[in-house]
């Protein structure tokens, strides 16, 4: 006998999509996050020029198969950078990424059961969390 998914309606008409794209540094345990009007190859490297510019060093991109991330102009973009390697995860692995976890962080405990009256407003509680979540017991040096 198959079990039944059960399905909880959130009853909250969507007024405003917004992308956003987010990297884990493992080794300063800080959280890169930025939004976008969607979710396109042309943003995603958009983001991930901005997160570069933080780093003198190779550093390894993990990501899943959405489709912005193994497009041909993304990878075509990424190639023009030495210092960027691209790590792609197996297929339905999402929890080999890091940055997955705090996703779902983020929707439990920012958007879960809310209300926004805004794009901004959103941004702002989501700006507010990030902080907290890069600021949580440890002193981040900006560079």
């Amino acid at each position: 006998m198959e079990k039944k998914r059960r399905t909880i309606p959130l009853n909250q008409k969507v007024k405003y999509i917004l992308t956003l794209y987010g990297v884990y540094d493992f080794h300063n345990n800080f959280r890169y996050f930025d939004f976008y009007s969607n979710q396109n190859s042309e943003n995603f490297i958009k983001f991930i020029k901005k997160v570069i510019r933080n780093f003198n060093d190779k550093i390894y991109i993990i990501l899943d198969n959405h489709g912005s991330h193994i497009s041909k102009y993304t990878k075509e973009e990424l190639k023009k950078n030495k210092n960027v390697k691209l790590v792609f995860l197996p297929y339905n692995s999402p929890k080999l990424n890091r940055i997955e976890d705090e996703f779902s962080l983020y929707k439990r405990e920012v958007l879960a059961n809310r209300k926004f009256k805004s794009k901004k407003e959103i941004i702002i509680a989501s700006r507010k969390w990030i902080n907290y979540r890069n600021n949580m017991g440890i002193k981040i040096v900006n560079k």
